[in-house]
């Protein structure tokens, strides 16, 4: 009875006091084969995951190049087209300042040429001929139209210089938010003083056009900047609110050298992000410094890429939920299911007496680790079973004797 007491009274594995005793504690969980099945798990779709990302840099990479190239052939084409226009006005100036009615016909005859010459002249929005001192003689146009198309400083540097002049552009002269430019040539005589002034005013409606054209997205843009980077023509006509401002593109501060194929992502003066395209844009034939540029937004490059990515990614995380579900259930089934036997069969063994062990005489046929471990079990509790049975043998031996 005291031995029994004695035993009754012996801390068990259950009691805090044992050395043996475990309590789980909160985040045993993190400890677990299952987290760490989903470690696994998690480890084995990082390289997908990275290859995502990556794929996703060089798309990124290639829609910025592309619409590179793309503005840049447009702000070419657009400065290209706009030189040609520059180049059939002055040679138009020239054939009608060489005409004998230009030179010395009545004002009705001079109005008449003119107004012929705008007839066959679509590019143009009028011709007129003035003063060195701007005193307007003819037109093509009433006077008063004229006189509100016409730069005024255009023509006097041409009288004052002597050479032919171009003018700064302008928005919304011409009409329907259409933008204008004009360019002045003098008349001398044999002395090579000025007499007169013949001016045309171009109508750039044809940059209207080439804008439409770019619609890839209805925010891309068409401006033609000033030598100091203000907007003097901005096309759609609905951001006329910037004419004037400086332009805040990285190459027209001279960082990069103009005509390199870099990619220019930068805030535009509405506050959308575009991919620019610049050309220099030759006026009066010489380079004055004037530059054509094209922004395509940059929502509009990039948007289908980052949607491919959304998407992938979307994609990933389903794979990934359903290799974490699939790894719970066949860890449940190969694994878990057979360490939880184990277990069992431990306490079992911890709870018996060696003598009334009774080892397992089946032999597990499994070649894996776990068919290891249940072999090595097996013997163990055969040997135990066998130490058993010895201590038995030697007790009743002692009590004979």
């Amino acid at each position: 009875m005291a031995e029994a007491a004695s035993r009754s009274t012996k801390p068990g594995p259950e009691d805090p006091s044992h050395p043996l005793h475990y309590a789980p504690g909160p985040f045993d969980f993190f400890h677990s084969l299952h987290f760490r099945l989903m470690i696994l798990v998690f480890a084995s779709v990082l390289p997908f995951l990275g290859l995502v990302m990556y794929s996703n840099h060089e798309r990124n990479n290639d829609a910025v190049r592309s619409a590179n190239r793309d503005v840049q052939r447009f702000a070419r084409i657009a400065s290209r087209n706009q030189e040609m226009g520059f180049d059939h006005a002055r040679e138009l100036l020239e054939a009608v300042s060489l005409s004998p009615v230009i030179q010395g016909g009545t004002a009705g005859e001079r109005e008449t040429l003119l107004r012929e010459i705008l007839d066959r002249s679509p590019a143009c929005a009028d011709i007129r001929l003035a003063t060195p001192d701007g005193v307007l003689l003819a037109s093509a146009r009433p006077s008063e139209e004229s006189k509100a198309l016409a730069d005024t400083a255009c023509l006097a540097h041409a009288a004052r210089t002597g050479e032919v002049a171009v003018g700064n552009f302008v928005v919304g002269r011409t009409g329907e938010g259409k933008a204008s430019v004009d360019i002045a040539r003098p008349i001398k005589d044999a002395g090579g003083k000025v007499l007169l002034v013949l001016g045309v005013t171009l109508d750039l409606g044809w940059l209207n056009q080439f804008q439409r054209t770019l619609q890839i997205s209805a925010d891309s843009t068409l401006q033609v900047l000033s030598p100091t980077a203000e907007v003097l023509v901005r096309l759609p006509a609905n951001g006329s609110d910037v004419l004037g401002k400086v332009h805040p593109v990285p190459i027209l501060s001279r960082d990069i050298p103009l005509g390199e194929d870099i990619p220019i992502i930068a805030e535009d003066l509405d506050g959308v992000r575009r991919v620019f395209g610049l050309a220099p844009l030759v006026t009066g034939g010489s380079n004055r410094g004037f530059l054509v540029l094209v922004g395509l937004p940059e929502e509009s490059v990039l948007g289908p890429v980052r949607e491919a990515l959304k998407v992938n990614l979307i994609w990933l995380l389903i794979v990934t939920g359903i290799s974490l579900g699939a790894a719970r259930v066949l860890g449940e089934k190969f694994v878990l299911f057979r360490v939880r036997g184990l277990i069992k069969a431990c306490k079992r063994l911890a709870s018996v007496d060696l003598k009334d062990l009774r080892a397992r005489r089946r032999v597990s046929q499994d070649p894996s680790e776990l068919g290891d471990l249940e072999r090595s079990f097996d013997l163990m509790a055969l040997h135990l079973e066998e130490r058993g049975r010895e201590l038995d043998e030697k007790a009743r031996k002692l009590d004979k004797s």
